[in-house]
């Protein structure tokens, strides 16, 4: 289970990787918790968090999401963190676990179809569909970017009956836990050494993953970088 929370803050302008802290006074006036930004709507000017069910506060926040139908006092305190500067890079392959790619959906919905980048891989891997289908609309608009690659790998489960991912062009869908050696040492083989000095590995879920990716990637000689944070 996701919640979706969309805020307005007057001078807040947070850049793609960055976080921010939340505190809902009807939970507690003294807790404070890190998210990453997740998306922008352009239309609405909103920003939005996206809270996974896997922590005391995540679960309560679900839980608040399910008897409150009105909007809500939210408090944000931020953005931190670096932000990730893709730009200067040419080859941008994003590594996500679950609810790890929220940096990385709003790092990819920040490009628009005119960039230059000579690559862009996404390999994103998950439990349950649900998970791919909340951010759906994201995914869609990320595969009108020019030259990219988008795999998603559920690793509990099967695809719905019903499922549309095989039709959107630029989107693979696999049932099963990836052998990420191969899922991305296969990309990142094609990178010849004076290309992996533009190249840059950014990943984003459970340490297990982000530590095999940190190997991967040292072998190849590319700048990586990692976000990671509790609930």
């Amino acid at each position: 289970r996701i919640t979706g929370i969309w805020f307005s803050k007057t001078g807040f302008h947070p850049q793609p990787g960055q976080y921010v802290y939340i505190n809902i006074p009807e939970l507690s006036e003294l807790q404070w918790h890190p998210f990453s930004i997740s998306g922008f709507d352009r239309t609405s000017k909103q920003y939005s968090i996206h809270a996974s069910m896997c922590g005391d506060f995540t679960n309560a926040v679900n839980s608040l999401a399910d008897r409150v139908d009105e909007d809500l006092q939210i408090r944000i305190d931020g953005p931190y963190g670096i932000p990730y500067d893709v730009k200067q890079y040419q080859h941008l392959f994003f590594v996500a676990g679950g609810i790890g790619i929220t940096p990385i959906i709003c790092t990819l919905d920040s490009l628009d179809s005119s960039s230059q980048h000579e690559k862009i891989v996404l390999l994103w891997v998950a439990k349950r569909e649900s998970i791919f289908l909340t951010f759906q609309n994201e995914l869609e608009r990320a595969t009108r970017l020019r030259n990219v690659h988008i795999v998603l790998f559920l690793t509990e489960g099967e695809y719905s009956a019903d499922s549309t991912w095989h039709l959107t062009t630029g989107i693979k869908n696999i049932c099963g836990r990836p052998n990420m050696q191969e899922a991305l040492g296969a990309h990142l083989h094609e990178i010849d050494t004076k290309a992996s000095l533009s190249s840059v590995v950014l990943t984003c879920g459970p340490k297990s993953l982000t530590r095999d990716v940190k190997f991967i990637t040292y072998n190849y000689g590319i700048d990586f970088r990692e976000e990671a944070f509790g609930v």
